[in-house]
C-alpha cells in the first residue's frame, strides 16, 4: 500500500494542469470544426438532410409509377369523380 504523502511527492515533478487545455494552457480551438465540435453535428444535419431528400424522391418516384399505370378509362373516373366533388362543395355554400 502506498502512503498518501508518498503518493503526492510522486507527482510533484508535474506542474497542475486544467483539463482540457494544451500545452500552453489554451482550450483548443474548436471553431475550424474540431473532431467533436460543430463539423460532427454539421455532418450528421447533411447526413439527416440527404436521407430526408432521398427518400421524398423515392416517394415521389413511386407516385409517378403509380400514376403511370393507370389506364385511361381509370383517369377518366378519377376525373369525373373529382368534378362531382367539387360541384356538390359549390353547391353547398
Amino acid at each position: 500500500m502506498i502512503s498518501t504523502s508518498m503518493a503526492s511527492s510522486a507527482h510533484s515533478a508535474f506542474p497542475p494542469r486544467a483539463y482540457g487545455t494544451n500545452q500552453l494552457g489554451k482550450l483548443p480551438d474548436r471553431s475550424l470544426g474540431g473532431a467533436f465540435g460543430a463539423s460532427t453535428t454539421q455532418q450528421a444535419r447533411d447526413a439527416q438532410r440527404k436521407e430526408s431528400e432521398r427518400e421524398r424522391a423515392e416517394k415521389e418516384r413511386m407516385e409517378r409509377e403509380k400514376l403511370n399505370a393507370l389506364t385511361e378509362e381509370q383517369r377518366e373516373e378519377i376525373k369525373e369523380a373529382v368534378r362531382c366533388t367539387v360541384c356538390k362543395l359549390l353547391d353547398d355554400h
